[in-house]
């Protein structure tokens, strides 16, 4: 079994991990990436990426993929489970979506002091518009809102292959937001995590496979009904009941965390990054029309005074950024 874990970070998963891998006697692997080493990784995964990085945890892949393949000659990945079974925190609004103007109205008399970045986002989220648009940005970050405050219109922009999917979800669930934003997320994020794990995993020359996304389980889980996927708790219900009787509760009870990285720390203890990090923060030049039009220092400001609300974004144009001054400007060395 492989890890990567994270020092000091609340949702460093490495010990609960090394903990039933030894249970079952697995040799266990876990392994930090930092400093030098992440900055180096870091450009690693853009070159092979071909592309700013998308998701936040590719070097991550990468660095625990080159460290596997010391070891082994194909891995077991997990992906596709949250989006076949209903796993996101984010699917919870569509389950109550019936109650919208009542949670609208109760979030907007929450003292703000009540409210954490999570429910923030919620506020934000409820206000999106139509069902069509909730489920198209269910996986977003930001919303069309957002960027309105920040000076960028939302720049009419369209995409006919999301529009598309979206169509066939309502066509083979009609009126059934839920099945349709599973079907939608399968089609659109998944595939972006699927693009991400082969090129991470063909870069360290190690086959990966993904057991959740085996044809036969994809379309028995398409014909059951939701209660199977999206009720209790955490969702996934079908695969927690299956699994509950090899997995201990400290497993089956742990909160729904991803791979989600600390970068703005990272950042910070790396020489390297940290020192990209303060030429980014001095008003960066992209030498492009849109992004050039947000006050990045505005927004690293707030930060540093315990906003987080823009943080994905700043990290979005950093590693932006870290692309055009490393992939672009220079000639890259892998």
């Amino acid at each position: 079994t492989f890890n990567i874990g994270f020092r000091d970070y609340i949702h460093d998963e490495s010990e609960i991990a090394g903990k039933f891998s030894r249970s079952l006697n697995y040799p266990f692997h876990s392994i930090y990436l930092e400093g030098t080493e992440l900055f180096h990784t870091l450009n690693n995964s853009i070159y092979h990426l071909d592309e700013p990085l998308v998701h936040m945890n590719d070097p991550q892949i990468l660095a625990i993929s080159a460290y596997a393949k010391n070891h082994v000659k194909v891995l077991l990945s997990g992906e596709g489970a949250d989006e076949l079974m209903g796993g996101y925190v984010r699917y919870k609004t569509m389950r109550y979506i019936n109650f919208r103007r009542q949670i609208s109205l109760l979030l907007k008399f929450t003292p703000a002091k009540y409210k954490d970045d999570r429910v923030k986002k919620l506020e934000r989220y409820l206000k999106v518009g139509s069902i069509n648009q909730l489920i198209a940005t269910n996986a977003s970050n930001y919303f069309e809102t957002d960027f309105d405050q920040l000076g960028l219109s939302y720049l009419g922009i369209s995409n006919p292959y999301r529009a598309k999917v979206l169509k066939e979800a309502a066509d083979i669930y009609p009126g059934n937001p839920m099945r349709q934003i599973l079907y939608y997320d399968q089609h659109t994020y998944l595939q972006s995590l699927n693009d991400r794990n082969d090129r991470a995993t063909m870069a360290a020359s190690i086959e990966c496979r993904e057991p959740f996304q085996d044809y036969r389980l994809v379309e028995g889980l398409g014909t059951l009904d939701l209660k199977w996927l999206t009720s209790g708790k955490k969702g996934k219900r079908i695969l927690k009941e299956t699994m509950q009787k090899y997995l201990p509760d400290y497993i089956t009870n742990f909160r729904k965390v991803g791979l989600s990285v600390p970068w703005i720390q990272l950042i910070r203890q790396s020489e390297k990054l940290n020192e990209q990090w303060n030429n980014f923060c001095k008003k960066p030049d992209f030498e492009n029309e849109v992004l050039d039009k947000v006050d990045i220092s505005s927004m690293i400001k707030q930060l540093n005074n315990g906003n987080r609300l823009y943080e994905p974004m700043i990290l979005q144009y950093f590693m932006f950024y870290i692309w055009k001054e490393n992939y672009i400007n220079k000639s890259f060395d892998r």
